[in-house]
């Protein structure tokens, strides 16, 4: 069932980037001019335009979306596996397809590993060692991983699901490259075990508070997990806990995308849709509250 909401300010009008770099664009954002701004020096003045200059940025409004889900998965859901390697495969690949894709998506509590952008210099000597100077060679993001922390619920639907990929990956106890079994869907030939195959492209994107301007973008491809913890499975007599978080530890090549045309029209997309679950009290419906299921206080035994 299609998600509603009927605040208008969700309808899909007022989404945006965030316009950065130009001055003469008439935006919240703030755009200082040397000759008068002010910001935290003198007396401290309550005028509207001083004081919209120490409006602050936040964090904390940050989406994640998989623009893409290992090509494997794909095709086992949709296809089976090869002769004889599994009767359930396709079954179990949608299974973890879904889960794996829903909590990326919609269960992940933290991420982390944005890369630092940073100069790299080298020291040019003109016969003193006092008489050195620096001049910039490079400039690069450095970092090639990121974490994305998510829920575990009943049923412990994302270790199986990572387990799962990982052993599809390569197979734990023979230690070869298996695809899960994913035939080519040309030749009906194994899968190839080719980056492209197995795979994720994750899009990380940052709004401001209002959910409708887009401050930053970044872009994961070529990316895969490593590895999921299973300490949870470990036991102590008289000792009972909830199951907390756990992390994916991902690797890929990082994008800063921000500023590409291509991947603002799409984050603006998935941000539409997004928003549909951010809801104010007067937009929730009956489905929404269950307030039509039976209150019936009969217990049938």
């Amino acid at each position: 069932m299609a998600v509603v909401n009927n605040n208008p300010q969700f309808n899909g009008s007022y989404h945006q980037m965030m316009p950065t770099g130009f001055a003469d664009v008439n935006t919240p954002w703030q755009k200082y001019d040397p000759a008068t701004a002010q910001l935290v020096r003198g007396t401290m003045v309550f005028s509207k335009d001083r004081l919209k200059e120490l409006d602050p940025a936040y964090t904390g409004y940050t989406h994640i979306f998989v623009l893409r889900m290992p090509w494997f998965m794909e095709l086992l859901k949709k296809n089976g596996a090869l002769a004889g390697y599994d009767d359930e495969a396709a079954a179990k690949a949608k299974y973890h397809y879904d889960n794996l894709k829903s909590l990326i998506e919609l269960g992940t509590t933290s991420y982390s590993g944005t890369p630092n952008l940073s100069m790299d210099t080298a020291d040019i000597n003109v016969g003193w060692e006092d008489r050195n100077y620096s001049a910039p060679t490079k400039a690069q993001y450095s970092g090639n991983e990121f974490t994305l922390r998510m829920l575990e619920t009943r049923g412990e639907p994302l270790r199986l699901a990572a387990e799962y990929y990982i052993s599809s990956v390569f197979d734990p106890v023979g230690k070869f490259a298996s695809m899960g079994g994913a035939k080519n869907p040309d030749t009906g030939k194994p899968l190839e075990p080719s980056i492209a195959n197995y795979t994720f492209s994750i899009m990380v994107v940052q709004t401001d508070q209002t959910l409708l301007r887009i401050q930053n973008i970044d872009l994961w491809n070529n990316a895969f997990f490593t590895e999921i913890d299973r300490s949870n499975l470990d036991w102590e007599q008289g000792n009972i806990n909830i199951v907390e978080p756990k992390e994916l530890r991902f690797r890929g090549v990082y994008l800063p995308a921000t500023d590409n045309k291509t991947c603002q029209a799409k984050a603006l997309e998935l941000l539409k849709t997004r928003s549909l679950f951010y809801k104010r009290i007067v937009d929730l419906t009956d489905a929404d509250l269950r307030l039509d299921e039976s209150t019936d206080a009969t217990v049938k035994l």
